[in-house]
Formats: structure tokens, C-alpha cells, sequence
């Protein structure tokens, strides 16, 4: 994505949904030099890039990822969302990850799987809760440990885990 790009989808008020992909420990160890290794980092290049522009234009931004049907990188699902800290304030990525995906997903029209409210917590509304041990405004790497730090799921009004201890 170039600037005029960024601006056009700003203006337009378009969507931005995309993963951050990293040269990091996460990263598939190509060897140096390989095709796919170059590749790679272009890619790297790019995720940088896009996030950047997004942030200064002020792109409608939703969190996208692929690790859904794959058991072991779902659980590093947190560890991605904490990624995008490299550009956005704690708030920002809570909020693209809740309140955004929520508007994003509204667009499936009909074939929308959560037909009501979705991204806010009030009565009525589809919500999700996640209790965190901690501050994840202050923190936000909290979640990327969720069996330690998730001390309360719940999904559709039934608990999943609770190990909240009242003194």
C-alpha cells in the first residue's frame, strides 16, 4: 500500500483487515537468501507499511487472522493482537479486535452469524466477556497468556471458566 492508496481507502471509508506479519520469533524460518526468504521480508515490509499509513490516515482497521483453524496457532492468537502494540496504544488494539471486528462483520448482511448488536456490552446486545487478572490497558501483553491471566469466559451468557477468588 502506497500513501494515495492509504488516502483513498480513508476516503472512501473503506476497511483494512490484515495480520501482523513479523521477522520475528513466530516468523517461518526460511533460509537466508532462499526465494522465499525474500519474499518473506518484502511481506514484513509491507505488514509495516500498511500499518503505518493506516494509523496516520486513520483507516477503519480490523484484526484479521487465519490462525482459526489450526489449534496450535489459535492459541497464539493473543500473541498477534499484543503485536499490533507496535503501532497502536492498548485501547486501540482492544478496540479493533472487539468493537471493529463486530462493524465489519455487520457487512455479511444476511448471512450475518450473530444477527444483532455485536461489540458492546449492554443489555440486548450479542456480547462475549473475558475477564483479565490485571490491566490490559496498562498491559496488554496479559493476553497473550490466556490460561494464566483469563480468569472469567463467558460466550453467549454461559461460563466457560471462572477461577475468580473472592476473599
Amino acid at each position: 500500500m502506497d500513501e494515495e492508496t492509504a488516502k483513498m481507502i480513508a476516503d472512501k471509508g473503506a476497511w483494512l483487515c490484515l495480520q501482523p506479519f513479523l521477522d520475528d520469533e513466530d516468523a517461518i524460518p526460511f533460509p537466508e537468501g532462499t526465494p522465499q526468504r525474500t519474499k518473506q521480508l518484502a511481506m514484513v515490509a509491507g505488514t509495516e507499511n500498511a500499518y503505518r499509513l493506516a494509523k496516520k490516515h486513520n483507516i477503519k482497521t480490523a484484526f484479521g487472522t487465519d490462525v482459526l483453524f489450526d489449534a496450535e496457532l489459535a492459541a497464539k492468537q493473543g500473541k498477534q493482537l499484543a503485536k499490533l502494540q507496535r503501532w497502536y496504544t492498548p485501547f486501540e488494539v482492544l478496540k479493533m479486535a472487539t468493537f471493529n471486528n463486530a462493524q465489519l462483520l455487520k457487512f455479511c448482511g444476511p448471512r450475518d452469524p450473530y444477527p444483532g448488536e455485536l461489540g458492546v456490552i449492554k443489555e440486548g446486545a450479542l456480547a462475549d466477556m473475558i475477564l483479565v487478572d490485571g490491566n490490559p490497558l496498562q498491559n496488554l501483553d496479559l493476553i497473550i497468556d490466556p490460561t494464566k491471566n483469563f480468569v472469567l469466559i463467558m460466550k453467549d451468557g454461559k461460563i466457560y471458566k471462572n477461577t475468580i477468588q473472592f476473599k
